[in-house]
């Protein structure tokens, strides 16, 4: 039960902020065929089939893939989850423009990322995870090769970003994390 307590207390703690980026960017780039209508989608509160799918998928592979670490690895798992998955919204703010037209409520705190922020953080997060070895380094690398693959996903099918597809690749490196730690423990 700890991976699932884990996982619960994580969307308690954080309210779901991630998880429903996550859900209208997957609705949003489901269900729209052009770039007005996805970003249309992902403002409707509602929950579609492609934001069911996509959270049954992302929990569900978060739950196996941290089911399946030893009890002795589940925090360092969590651990570099949590802290890759929130730096990872870092570059991508910096680097790709917003995506939305006018003045959105996410809109200055991205403006407001820039080289510095992106290098401090990236710092601040290397200190965070390098106590974890080879793990952390395999998390890292493949951390940001997600961020940089959802950057390129998001300005091909928005124009950019969005609050929301920033929770999306947030949720995206978060279980590729956990993924990479199950891995680990088995080529380790």
């Amino acid at each position: 039960l700890a991976p699932w307590a884990a996982l619960v207390a994580a969307v308690v703690t954080t309210g779901g902020f991630h998880e429903d980026g996550l859900a209208d960017t997957a609705d949003g780039l489901g269900g729209g065929h052009t770039r007005e209508r996805k970003l249309e989608i992902m403002r409707d509160s509602r929950i579609g089939s492609y934001a069911a799918l996509a959270l049954a998928a992302v929990l569900g592979g978060k739950y196996l893939a941290l089911a399946s670490l030893a009890p002795a690895s589940l925090f360092a798992a969590l651990w570099l989850g949590h802290v890759l998955a929130r730096w990872s919204v870092l570059p991508l703010a910096a680097a790709l423009a917003y995506a939305r037209e006018g003045q959105a409520a996410n809109k200055p705190v991205a403006d407001g990322i820039g080289p510095v922020q992106v290098a401090v953080g990236s710092l601040f997060a290397l200190l965070l995870v390098a106590p974890f070895g080879r793990p952390a380094l395999l998390a890292a690398i493949a951390s940001l090769l997600v961020a940089l693959l959802a950057g390129v996903y998001f300005r091909a099918q928005l124009g950019g970003i969005t609050g929301d597809t920033l929770g999306a690749a947030n949720q995206a490196v978060e279980l590729t994390c956990y993924l990479v730690c199950a891995g680990a423990q088995r080529w380790i």
